[in-house]
């Protein structure tokens, strides 16, 4: 007895729902074995389109109704480039999460202008067991989760990005330093992990104390604070650089006086 599978949204439509500030598109369509996509395939040219270059997006995810869980990436800068790509149906593959995403859009001319695919595997238009969606094929081998993904059992599909509105920059700062000074000298020469920085748009980076590193820092604490500009606004990250002096006194005695 096949699976019955109920698709709880119109169809031809993804999804953009917002999440308090967080904000997803979201594809999300039912696929039934041996069928060839119709109202699959131009959804997904809709949610393609939906995956706008003005956004700032923080990940995405694939999974379905064969793996509710699925995989996904969290890194900003993949995430951005697969969510490029996929609106304009360009090549890419990079990797997050130990996984290398592609987008593929050499797949056959499909239902629509093209077959744009999303995989996991390393070849291209491949009949792998695994993580692929490509509505466009003019066939059954529209993909699968977890699993077939040419004429693969019914089941759901769904992709979906995540993203944030345009803010000022998430900066990560740096573990506070502490080192000994070098031997002979009143200070030690410290090179520091400089903060992680993401922002979408461009931004401008500012040392406002402290020193830079691979300077010599002096015995006792210095406060290295850094600023981060964009054209939403300005974060700012601070840590420390503290030498402590671990020699003992040298002390030269004058001759003796008669």
């Amino acid at each position: 007895m096949k699976n019955i599978y109920i698709l709880l949204a119109v169809i031809g439509l993804s999804l953009v729902s917002f999440k308090g500030q967080a904000q997803t598109i979201t594809y999300n369509e039912a696929f039934i074995q041996n069928q060839t996509a119709t109202t699959q395939c131009t959804a997904w040219g809709v949610f393609r389109s939906q995956l706008l270059a003005s956004y700032c997006y923080t990940g995405f995810t694939m999974r379905g109704s064969q793996d509710m869980t699925g995989i996904t990436c969290t890194d900003p800068i993949v995430a951005t480039a697969v969510a490029n790509a996929l609106r304009t149906a360009t090549n890419y593959s990079g990797t997050s999460n130990s996984i290398t995403w592609t987008v593929n859009p050499g797949c056959g001319s499909g239902c629509g202008n093209g077959v744009v695919e999303l995989h996991t595997w390393t070849n291209d238009c491949q009949c792998a067991t695994g993580y692929i969606v490509r509505p466009e094929i003019a066939n059954q081998n529209w993909g699968g989760i977890n699993g077939p993904t040419c004429n693969a059992v019914s089941q759901t599909l769904i992709v979906e990005f995540f993203y944030a509105p345009a803010g000022a920059p998430t900066v990560t700062c740096p573990s506070n330093v502490t080192v000994n000074n070098d031997a002979g000298n009143c200070d030690a020469v410290v090179n520091y992990t400089m903060p992680t920085v993401f922002s979408c748009d461009s931004y401008t980076t500012t040392q406002t104390a402290g020193l830079a590193s691979g300077s010599a820092f002096p015995v006792g604490t210095t406060t290295n604070t850094f600023s981060y500009t964009n054209g939403s606004g300005t974060s700012t990250c601070s840590f420390t650089v503290t030498v402590v002096d671990a020699e003992n006194p040298t002390i030269t005695c004058p001759g003796p006086i008669t």
